[in-house]
């Protein structure tokens, strides 16, 4: 997964926990997700999940 930086925001992944993070003001982040690659390894052939969790920081999670 792809990592950048838009203003004052910066993404990041841990490859050992498949997390992609970016924390910050919401057309930043925007920014970012729309910018963000998947690339599949060449000949992958295994399934995978992708899986989403928003806050922002006083409500519960918003997850799917």
């Amino acid at each position: 997964i792809s990592v950048a930086t838009s203003n004052n925001v910066t993404s990041a992944f841990n490859a050992t926990t498949g997390v992609w993070t970016a924390s910050g003001l919401g057309p930043d982040v925007n920014t970012l997700l729309a910018d963000t690659q998947f690339a599949i390894t060449e000949n992958y052939d295994q399934d995978f999940t992708i899986a989403t969790s928003v806050t922002d920081g006083d409500a519960t999670a918003i997850t799917g």
